[in-house]
């Protein structure tokens, strides 16, 4: 299972801040100090950065100050003793002299004043770190108490990616029902509890959220999908609004202006979920990019964006036969299923080999094991039939199929031929009444659209589709062929 965010860091090392304190003291009129460089990730040095624009060394002396003017209410002497000793130059005699204490007693005391000074700022970086985690998991969406299964190399791969200084827009691209939201909040979670980004954000493009339990146990899909929910403008809009609390903007011009300083300034970790449906995204990756600054943006899109110059990419395969079976027997477990939790690799393996490996579909087939067995549940997810299966293949497919043209739909319709091995360019032209132009168009926005996967090498390609789609091409894309046929023009 991901971990879940944690509102208590590992404590600062007390004795590690109060030599930060001290060094900073001795080197007041210094600045990039080795005390400004470790603290230059606190909560609080970010704050007040934001708050009085000023850079790292002002910061830490304007936090040390603020925490005096603390320690005072507390311990008059104590404080007068570090402003006199560091700010005003006094000797360790003369304001031993002035207090009636020994030069030892002196020097016990400056020492008192550092650890309570570095106990007060490690205190209030503690309550900031708790504060902004928890307002990091209010922006985060809530998603289903689910295990998660084979993200471990996905998830450290894509972590490279992210700290990767080359790359500042990162699109995690898959088909529908893959686990690619689940899979980039697993990576919130984990980034959440490092220092390396300061602060967060999400916003969804996609204003319903969808998950096996929902989608699969729904009403009847709408006839037509859904229109893209958020313009690009909208989008930054309400980024803006997330990460810039207590100010209101009065155009669209100033909310990007100032979410712009506000990246440029501090490290942030942004995701925009469900990228397809925004309107206009050609015109929304160049905004990003120019507004990125110290930040990454984390993109997830059932729609690859290859072509896009600047956009790294992250793949989302299938689970492999392993992971797939051990996410299966988690959902029996979930489900009240012990003999299918219990059952032997062998009596398992025929549900991978017809489903593949996304978990929405496994998660689907799981849902009907309390009233059929593993082949009729199979059965029917090939047959298309029950409402669970309708509803599977118009949240997965149905977006996209309406999208393509005649050309691509007539391609995609050849891919059953070949599903278990795939098929190289040549079988295809051989078999397509398209000529070799349009078919590589077609294939091209199939890959686009994840429909097609392209595999092989630099050499030799070939092209293939999931599992599921074969299902879903071999009877309810011809349902939706009819029903298309039936309606009256427009």
């Amino acid at each position: 299972m991901s971990p879940p965010i944690s509102s208590t860091p590992d404590p600062l090392p007390l004795a590690q801040l109060e030599d930060q304190i001290q060094t900073l003291l001795k080197e007041w009129d210094r600045s990039g100090t080795a005390t400004v460089l470790a603290w230059a990730g606190f909560r609080l040095i970010q704050s007040i950065r934001l708050e009085q624009s000023l850079d790292d060394t002002q910061a830490a002396r304007a936090l040390v100050r603020y925490m005096l003017a603390q320690l005072k209410t507390e311990h008059p002497d104590l404080a007068d003793l570090l402003d006199c000793r560091y700010f005003k130059g006094e000797t360790v005699n003369k304001i031993g002299d002035r207090h009636h204490w020994s030069v030892a007693t002196t020097y016990r005391k400056q020492k008192q004043a550092i650890t309570r000074l570095a106990e007060l700022i490690r205190q209030g970086e503690l309550e900031a770190r708790t504060l902004a985690a928890d307002t990091a998991q209010s922006r985060l969406p809530l998603l289903p108490s689910q295990q998660l299964f084979g993200v471990e190399s996905a998830l450290t791969r894509l972590r490279a990616l992210v700290h990767d200084p080359e790359s500042n827009l990162i699109l995690v691209d898959g088909i529908g029902g893959i686990g690619k939201t689940a899979l980039v909040h697993a990576l919130m979670q984990q980034e959440f509890q490092q220092r390396h980004f300061v602060d967060f954000g999400w916003v969804s493009a996609q204003q319903r959220s969808f998950d096996a339990d929902t989608v699969l146990g729904s009403q009847a899909p709408p006839a037509h999908p859904a229109r893209p929910a958020l313009t690009a403008t909208a989008l930054i809009e309400a980024l803006a609004a997330q990460l810039i609390t207590g100010h209101n903007f009065f155009s669209s011009t100033q909310a990007a202006q100032a979410l712009a300083e506000r990246l440029r300034q501090i490290p942030h970790l942004i995701v925009i979920d469900n990228l397809e449906t925004v309107v206009d995204v050609e015109s929304l990756l160049p905004t990003l990019s120019r507004l990125a600054g110290a930040g990454k943006f984390v993109l997830t899109s059932r729609e690859s964006l290859r072509d896009q110059a600047g956009v790294h990419h992250f793949h989302v395969p299938e689970l492999d036969e392993v992971d797939a079976l051990a996410l299966v027997r988690y959902e029996a477990r979930r489900h009240n299923l012990p003999q299918v939790a219990a059952a032997p690799h062998p009596e398992l393996a025929p549900l991978f080999a017809a489903v593949g490996g996304n978990p929405l579909a496994l998660r689907l087939v799981v849902g009907q094991l309390h009233l059929l067995t593993i082949t009729q549940a199979v059965e029917d997810l090939h047959e298309a039939r029950g409402r669970r299966a309708e509803a599977l293949y118009f949240y997965i497919y149905r977006q996209a199929w309406m999208r393509l043209g005649a050309d691509e739909q007539d391609t995609l319709l050849l891919m059953p031929l070949f599903a278990q091995s795939g098929a190289d360019l040549e079988t295809l032209v051989g078999l397509s009444d398209l000529g070799r132009g349009l078919l590589v168009g077609a294939l091209h926005t199939l890959a686009r659209l994840n429909l097609v996967n392209v595999g092989g090498s630099l050499h030799s390609r070939r092209f293939s589709i999931h599992r599921l789609t074969e299902s879903f091409l071999r009877k309810e894309v011809i349902r939706w062929q009819a029903e298309a046929q039936e309606m009256p023009p427009s």
